[in-house]
């Protein structure tokens, strides 16, 4: 009985022995793959932080250049209400000389109507 149980108590031993070393193993092995795997995450957050940064500093400068280009629109809107008045001014000119023009040519046409008929009656 006492080789049975020293038999036993060395298997067990042998056994846990086994066991914890198969453990270290089996957690350095789970360390390994942890680090292995923080390693690619860390490297596809870097590449996605710069992706992002890229994306940003595109955005950024798009919207610059439509601030930019609404200011010169904004610019050229103000010009343009500045000179309505002006514009506006030369339309009326326009329309009254084009009214007097036409008063004229009635005129004229009238005054050679009576030169036609003066001249039939004499």
């Amino acid at each position: 009985d006492a080789a049975t149980s020293g038999d036993a108590s060395g298997d067990a031993n042998g056994d846990a022995s086994g066991d914890a070393s198969t453990l270290t193993a089996e957690v350095a092995a789970l360390k390994a793959e942890l680090d292995t795997k923080q390693r690619k995450f860390m490297a596809a957050a870097k590449r996605k932080t710069l992706e992002f940064k890229e994306d940003l500093a595109k955005v950024t400068a798009e919207k610059e250049s439509v601030e930019k280009e609404k200011e010169k629109v904004v610019a050229q809107l103000g010009m343009l209400r500045g000179a309505l008045p002006e514009m506006e001014a030369e339309v009326d000119r326009i329309s009254q000389q084009e009214q007097m023009a036409q008063d004229q040519t009635k005129e004229a046409k009238t005054a050679l109507a009576r030169a036609e008929e003066a001249k039939r009656v004499a």
